[in-house]
């Protein structure tokens, strides 16, 4: 029987440190990212697309690109609509993508040119004002898709995950309540991680609180 000389013990024990941490990392990279325990919401500082907002065909950016966006919104509104007269043809659907609302944005606070956009197609907005939103990020190969969501504007947080400011979509549910939805950027693309409440009308002991901020609770996302 060979007993191990001490170089060849000190080059297992490295050689399983190696391992392990290999095997954290691993592990760590194929976690989700984790929900704040509290969320802090600065509802005063949403951003909205609107009528007012750049339109894909106007938009302050090379042909090239106005026309790569304008495909890649085309390709996540889904096929034309024969019972939707505005997106019966897809003609008309790629009309509607060059006419989408957008918004440049910089999720990646180290970049110094903002590579990502919003964009909104008006024709699927709800009665309440809850629009798609799309956001892409500006790649060698066109645009890429980040997230989409459902809300009636966007917040983006102070806080970073994986070099990505986090964000927070906010979808309109009542005159005095938001249903708030918090990602964080994972493996190419953001993920919701947990959903909250924000209600600016509360009840109390059966009375209903009139506050000048919203109480902030934790929601079931489904």
């Amino acid at each position: 029987m060979l007993l191990a000389g001490p170089e060849s013990i000190t080059e297992i024990t490295m050689n399983t440190c190696l391992q392990l941490l290999m095997c954290l990392l691993l592990f760590q990279a194929a976690s989700p990212p984790r929900a704040p325990r509290v969320l802090h919401w600065d509802w005063h500082k949403s951003r909205y697309l609107s009528y007012s907002s750049s339109r894909v065909k106007d938009a302050n950016m090379p042909h090239s690109d106005r026309a790569a966006l304008a495909k890649a919104i085309q390709a996540h509104m889904g096929p034309p609509d024969l019972y939707d007269t505005d997106m019966a043809s897809a003609d008309q659907a790629r009309q509607a993508a060059l006419n989408a609302e957008i918004k440049m944005i910089r999720l990646k606070p180290d970049e110094k040119d903002p590579r990502d956009v919003v964009a909104t197609v008006r024709g699927f907005c709800t009665a309440d004002g809850n629009c798609p939103l799309w956001f892409f990020r500006k790649t060698s190969h066109g645009y890429r898709l980040l997230i989409f969501s459902i809300g009636q504007s966007f917040n983006i947080q102070k806080t970073t995950t994986n070099g990505f400011k986090d964000l927070v979509v906010n979808m309109h549910s009542s005159a005095t309540d938001e249903w708030l939805k918090f990602y964080r950027y994972a493996r190419d693309h953001y993920r919701r991680v947990a959903c909250y409440d924000a209600d600016w009308a509360p009840l109390k002991n059966g009375v209903v609180l009139h506050l000048k901020e919203p109480r902030i609770t934790s929601s079931p996302c489904n």
